[in-house]
């Protein structure tokens, strides 16, 4: 998708000696219909990977984008051109505001706790790598722990794909990456403990 942005009508070329809409009409309703084509595309695409609009919403948008798709092939005088120039607007608008609903969505409390998970998980691996020697890393990485992480890792995602699967769970993704940081965490925390020694 080279584009999903909207139309800047102002910054199209001009066919004609006067800069106006009906010089070039064709050209700006050409770039109109391709730019909705491409953003419905998109939303269309998007909505398939991720159930994250209301299907309501998509059906309205479905059907402005069809009404839209007849209106574009009657357009013959510059009356029709601002109407249909009018509803393009409307249709992006409506499309962006589906979006900010879904995307514009900031939880202080879920970042501040992935940011707590990232340091705690690049602290540690910095003790683990920095503080044990190499000598004695090689008997870390071969040991159970790793071994356990791995499988520890793969449980979460086995257990959670199970749960989606039966739609207990509508999305995995956040708590799939939320269990195998954990639990890396904590295999990391009991590895900086048994080697303490040699780390301090």
């Amino acid at each position: 998708f080279s584009n999903v942005g909207s139309v800047v009508i102002n910054a199209l070329p001009s066919f004609g000696v006067k800069p106006d809409l009906t010089s070039n009409w064709e050209f700006v309703i050409t770039a109109l219909w391709t730019n909705m084509k491409q953003i419905t595309l998109y939303i269309q695409e998007y909505a398939k990977t991720k159930e994250q609009f209301a299907a309501e919403r998509l059906v309205e948008i479905n059907s402005d984008f069809q009404k839209l798709r007849l209106q574009v092939e009657s357009v013959g005088n510059e009356e029709e051109l601002l109407v249909y120039i009018e509803d393009s607007t409307n249709f992006m608008y409506s499309v962006r505001e589906m979006c900010a609903e879904v995307w514009a969505q900031f939880d202080s409390f879920a970042m501040s706790r992935g940011l707590v998970l990232h340091f705690l998980l690049l602290a540690l691996a910095f003790i683990v790598i920095e503080g044990i020697p190499i000598k004695f890393l090689d008997d870390v990485i071969d040991s159970i722990y790793i071994h356990l992480a791995y499988a520890s890792v793969i449980t979460c995602l086995l257990v959670l794909s199970a749960l989606r699967y039966f739609e207990f769970l509508p999305d995995i993704e956040q708590l799939f990456y939320f269990c195998a940081c954990t639990s890396s965490i904590i295999f990391l925390t009991v590895i900086v403990i048994s080697n303490w020694s040699i780390i301090s």
